[in-house]
């Protein structure tokens, strides 16, 4: 979903957190051969995931999160987040009017925190409904999340940082990230970053100092994830995913090839989830090697984001919108 506002790292254009929330993640991926390298197919033979159950939403589903058996989506036409059982996909409850421009959604326990786009914090308490602001940066544009153990770390697309918030909600460091911030993941007890163009970068979660790069990716990086000893990097503009030391950011190998636009990937044990959003597609690698792990799962939605749940593979998306079960094999 940040995908069309990161576009303007090429144009030297001012970034603007809203048009991500309006236009989505995709529309320019490379299909360039000399951008990937090849990647081995195997697995064919066995049971294959399927879609297993389709849930028709309203408005624009933006992000998902999952925790203690419930689904948070949240949606960026109306601001609203609905929470749904992690095993049905059926609704608890109505949508709760949340904050004007929700741009990622995290679980912690019972409730769910959103960073909006216009730079406001908000905390959803999940049995009450109740809805509370925690922190407001004016002129930020908070597009990422990444909560742990009662921290938080939000990245400012606009102003290329990454902010640390402690259990009591004050930000404790800010830091401005070489080569821009885009999204945020943990792996190897450090806090990896994104840029704009072609690096990742990794920073000491406690202070904030950059400790790693920036290191080089494919084209466009965006989503990231530790999996099988390896972070492992959404490469939304070449159509790869890099497989990274997670401790020096130091190549482990050839990037694999994947589909059009991938956004988001997950581990789930010895598997690599890649999320493709111009395919519409899931694609499964080998979280150890890279191989591709048969076919990949046609999705009857636009993706913009999935969660790994014990249920299967949840993914929100639009066009319809709508959210999807994708059934482990």
């Amino acid at each position: 979903r940040l995908r069309d506002l990161v576009i303007g790292r090429r144009r030297g254009l001012a970034l603007v957190a809203l048009v991500a929330l309006s236009t989505g993640v995709g529309g320019c991926s490379s299909d360039s051969d000399d951008a990937r390298s090849p990647t081995t197919e195997r697995g064919g033979g066995g049971a294959v995931p399927t879609v297993s159950a389709v849930r028709s939403l309203s408005g624009r589903p933006a992000d998902i999160a999952y925790a203690e058996g419930v689904l948070w989506v949240s949606e960026d036409e109306g601001g609203t987040v609905q929470r749904l059982d992690a095993t049905t996909g059926e609704p608890i409850g109505s949508p709760i009017p949340a904050t004007s421009a929700p741009a990622s959604i995290a679980a912690a326990g019972t409730s769910a925190i959103l960073a909006d786009a216009l730079g406001v914090v908000t905390r959803v308490d999940g049995p009450t409904g109740t809805v509370q602001v925690s922190s407001e940066q004016p002129g930020a544009s908070y597009v990422d999340l990444v909560a742990d153990s009662g921290r938080l770390w939000l990245v400012d697309i606009a102003a290329g940082s990454v902010s640390g918030i402690d259990e009591t909600g004050e930000v404790v460091w800010t830091t401005r990230v070489p080569g821009g911030a885009v999204r945020a993941a943990r792996a190897a007890e450090l806090l990896w970053v994104t840029g704009l163009e072609d690096t990742v970068s990794a920073l000491d979660p406690a202070t904030g100092a950059v400790v790693v790069g920036p290191s080089p990716v494919g084209a466009g990086p965006i989503g990231m994830a530790g999996a099988g000893g390896a972070l492992w990097v959404a490469n939304g503009d070449d159509g790869t995913v890099s497989r990274l030391d997670p401790r020096t950011g130091l190549p482990k190998g050839a990037a694999a090839r994947v589909g059009q636009a991938p956004i988001a990937v997950a581990g789930d044990g010895s598997v690599l989830w890649v999320l493709n959003q111009d395919s519409h597609t899931l694609t499964r690698l080998d979280a150890a090697s890279g191989d591709r792990l048969g076919a990949d799962v046609a999705l009857p939605i636009r993706p913009r984001n999935f969660v790994v749940t014990p249920a299967g593979v949840w993914v929100v998306g639009v066009d319809a919108p709508g959210l999807v079960l994708v059934s482990r094999p």
